[in-house]
């Protein structure tokens, strides 16, 4: 599977928040940029597990993707919250918008052949209901009442994950190591080589899954080597 994708540096104008970084380059539109991690999902856990379509499911296989290549590949997530909690609360956000999606995406209602997926996608449906209390979103007693959403939320989300999971569990061969490999050279080479950019550089990022390679360069590089 070959893919590219293409960043552009924000130095902070170009949006709400003064915030510098990468954008992914969705013509036009402005996101919050991030840093090299930003980039290694966008490129990786978007670029292999997303497909056409509606923007959550679109997000949701995204998710799916993370769990195989970051879940198992060991990454540390560098905070006081477990995987399944993260996911939980990004999984929240794309629920608000959910309601505006005319026929949400089909996806994957097999249950994985993968014990680590699916003990993952139950503690998420656990966590889902701790993180709306915890986020004062919903009371506690308000759970019974409002169950039935709860199901039509996690029968939309959970397909949709499980897809983008084997997206990515079949771009490499079920090899997690691998994957996280390449997300952690997209991250550490963004963050060390492609920070303080001038406002609206282009960042190309070029990856070959089969011969398991990222090639990670700017525009003017392209120029410096003509």
């Amino acid at each position: 599977m070959r893919f590219k994708k293409e960043f552009q540096w924000d130095d902070g104008s170009a949006n709400d928040y003064g915030v510098e970084g990468w954008s992914p380059d969705l013509g036009g539109e402005t996101i919050v940029p991030g840093t090299g991690m930003v980039v290694a999902h966008d490129t990786l856990e978007h670029g292999i597990g997303a497909s056409q379509g509606h923007v959550c499911g679109h997000e949701l296989r995204a998710l799916g993707a993370l769990v195989f290549i970051r879940g198992e590949g060991g990454y540390n997530f560098n905070n006081i919250h477990s995987l399944e909690t993260n996911l939980a609360s990004d999984i929240i956000e794309v629920a608000r918008y959910m309601h505006l999606q005319e026929g949400m995406d089909e996806g994957r209602n097999e249950p994985i052949p993968h014990s680590y997926a699916e003990s993952v996608f139950d503690e998420v449906k656990r966590q889902f209901i701790r993180n709306l209390c915890e986020e004062g979103e919903i009371d506690r007693e308000e759970i019974l009442q409002c169950k039935e959403d709860f199901r039509w939320i996690m029968r939309q989300c959970i397909p949709l994950m499980r897809e983008g999971y084997m997206a990515a569990y079949e771009a490499f061969d079920g090899e997690s190591h691998v994957a996280i490999d390449l997300f952690r050279e997209i991250e550490s080479t963004v963050n060390t080589d492609y920070v303080g950019m001038y406002h609206g550089e282009k960042l190309i990022i070029e990856v070959d899954t089969n011969e398991r390679t990222v090639k990670i360069f700017t525009e003017e590089d392209m120029w410096e080597a003509a």
